[in-house]
């Protein structure tokens, strides 16, 4: 079994509306062929990767522990009122603080953060959305080539995802970190494994770093990346984020 169909067999296990797909793959005959599994494989990547794989990413603005902690202390004074209201059952009030605090806690992290009211206490930028890619790769002889992606970026307060599609490839973020700079936006750094297309001879499978630098609105980004030694190219892009046809951040 090639890693292409391994990597798409897990993204689709972790798609409830890639069952199908899933089985007949796993159970169908050797008649299916390298357009198939390449559709299969880009569909995975653009719609259960980015909805299923998100990973932590650390971040220099300090609001995240300070939020984090008025959250708990929250959670303390609602266990100090549940105790007091169910004095005969003990075991209620701590049941209480966790509920409380991981309740709050998901619906900040998936909802709050985003409230453009609130964008001056979280302190994050959100780059999540759909985002038009044009590179430019060089390899060991210096030549270049250009080549153009989709990219998808999915993020909570403390999780994302960035999942890029090419013709020949696809990639997927595995670690992350986000730097932010005064008045200029920010700079966010991740790792990624690359997987070619079943029927692309000429790349290898490989891992890579990517530094993208975003501008203060979180619309436009350019990045520069570099493969591992199996690849050995070094590459720009441009980013521009596709315009929403509604807005979602809001209140």
């Amino acid at each position: 079994m090639s890693r292409e169909e391994i990597f798409a067999f897990r993204a689709a296990k972790r798609s409830s509306k890639s069952i199908f797909q899933f089985c007949r793959m796993l159970f169908g005959t050797a008649s299916a062929t390298a357009s198939a599994r390449d559709q299969l494989l880009l569909s995975m990547n653009s719609r259960g990767c980015k909805r299923f794989r998100m990973h932590a990413y650390s971040i220099t603005n300090k609001s995240r522990m300070t939020i984090i902690f008025v959250i708990a202390l929250m959670a303390i004074a609602a266990c100090s009122v549940a105790n007091t209201l169910t004095s005969k059952v003990p075991f209620l009030g701590p049941i209480a603080t966790s509920s409380f605090f991981f309740g709050v806690f998901a619906i900040v992290d998936r909802f709050v953060w985003k409230w453009r009211w609130l964008r001056w206490m979280f302190g994050t930028p959100d780059l999540s959305g759909n985002w038009l890619i044009a590179g430019t790769t060089s390899g060991a002889d210096k030549s270049a080539r250009t080549w153009n992606a989709t990219a998808t970026v999915s993020q909570t307060w403390t999780r994302i995802s960035i999942v890029l599609v090419a013709e020949r490839s696809s990639s997927e973020s595995k670690i992350a970190g986000m730097q932010l700079l005064a008045g200029q936006g920010g700079r966010l750094v991740y790792t990624y494994e690359n997987l070619r297309t079943a029927d692309e001879d000429s790349l290898t499978d490989h891992r890579g770093t990517c530094e993208l630098h975003f501008d203060k609105g979180s619309d436009q980004a350019t990045a520069y990346y570099f493969t591992d030694r199996s690849r050995q190219t070094i590459g720009t892009m441009t980013w521009t984020r596709e315009a929403e046809s509604e807005e979602s951040t809001d209140a």
